[in-house]
């Protein structure tokens, strides 16, 4: 009796992590035990209500000093949101900053001007509108000069972000990372080390003043495929809530709204596919409350979310200085012996913690 007991648990865990009806409450790691490859540790440096943390830490040293001080700015941003999440540095390559630089022209140009055709969805753009280069950001950086040689041909990313000014680097790159899941994506790919900026302020046209920064990243040759966990598994002082309603194109609302929905979770885990989620709020008692959420997988939008990548937010505001307890269900394939030797896919459910700070946001 006690061995059918086990292969009934067994088929009920099977289930769960092929992604079947279940309830996310109860399927959450013992306490004495940790996700493959999650590390509780404090050694990152923690965001703070409005990024502050972002703008004050120490430099990175990435940057070789191409472009205009935005363009520098926006790349040293972005480097310290790498670091945060336990990557490398991402270098400027000329080429990339040119592609990017022309399209931040290109886009400043039309939508001051209200040429609304030629604007399209902002990453694009049109034949024979002026200032063209290119349909897309991949033949754009080909336009510029090419791919830089170090990098994998074809292999690359678009960011744009579209402001009045004063729109800092802080406001374009906190906000594309903390508050655009299908933008915030693009920021857990480890291996995208080559990156270009460019910048565009326009003082003429009919809605004055305005700014677009543009971001292009390739993927570096060999470059190690990490995973990522944000936010940083036992760090403190995170932010509460997200607010997406400006994110082209608007992902799905909480039941409260934006800006009210909870802060952005995250995982990505190479050669693997996200299947499901869980998140719960720990009480003093040392249990784990369900906290209702909207997942983001390839399975509930395949357009902007590979199937290597996982998010969630939670319906409401999280509570302040209030530990929580994520996890992610994902079907990992590529793994190899000590000796190279291929393994089969197999299911994970690696889970983390973190703590909110006590600020409003």
């Amino acid at each position: 009796m006690r061995r059918l007991g086990q292969i009934l648990e067994t088929v009920l865990v099977l289930l769960v992590m092929a992604g079947c009806d279940y309830r996310e409450e109860r399927y959450y790691a013992p306490e004495d035990q940790v996700g493959p490859d999650v590390v509780e540790t404090t050694q990152y440096a923690l965001f703070e209500q409005d990024c502050a943390g972002l703008r004050n830490e120490a430099n990175t040293s990435c940057w070789s000093g191409l472009g205009v001080q935005q363009e520098r700015d926006e790349v040293e941003m972005i480097n310290r949101t790498r670091r945060r999440l336990g990557f490398g540095c991402a270098f400027p390559h000329n080429t990339l900053q040119g592609a990017a630089r022309n399209h931040s022209t290109y886009t400043r140009h039309h939508s001051d001007n209200r040429n609304w055709n030629c604007v399209g969805t902002g990453h694009s753009e049109r034949v024979g509108c002026e200032l063209f280069t290119g349909v897309n950001h991949h033949e754009r950086i080909i336009a510029a000069g090419g791919y830089p040689s170090d990098t994998v041909f074809g292999s690359s990313q678009e960011v744009i972000s579209d402001s009045a000014p004063p729109m800092t680097p802080q406001h374009s790159v906190c906000g594309l990372f903390l508050d655009a899941p299908f933008h915030h994506a693009h920021f857990l790919i480890s291996e995208m080390e080559r990156i270009g900026a460019g910048y565009n302020e326009s003082r003429q046209g009919v809605n004055l003043p305005s700014a677009v920064y543009t971001v292009n990243w390739a993927e570096m040759a060999g470059a190690a495929r990490k995973r990522a966990y944000f936010p940083a598994p036992g760090s403190s002082g995170n932010r509460r809530s997200t607010d997406a309603s400006t994110e082209i194109p608007t992902p799905p609302n909480c039941a409260s709204g934006w800006p009210n929905c909870g802060a952005l979770v995250s995982i990505r885990a190479p050669n693997a596919t996200v299947t499901g989620t869980a998140f719960c709020r720990k009480e003093a008692n040392g249990t784990c409350t369900h906290v209702p959420h909207v997942a983001l997988t390839s399975a509930q939008s395949p357009s902007f979310v590979p199937p290597d990548t996982g998010m969630l937010y939670a319906h409401s505001k999280l509570d302040a200085s209030t530990v929580y307890r994520v996890q992610f269900f994902i079907n990992q394939c590529g793994l190899t012996t000590p000796e190279g030797f291929p393994l089969p896919c197999r299911d994970e459910a690696p889970w983390w913690e973190f703590m909110t700070g006590p600020g409003a946001l």
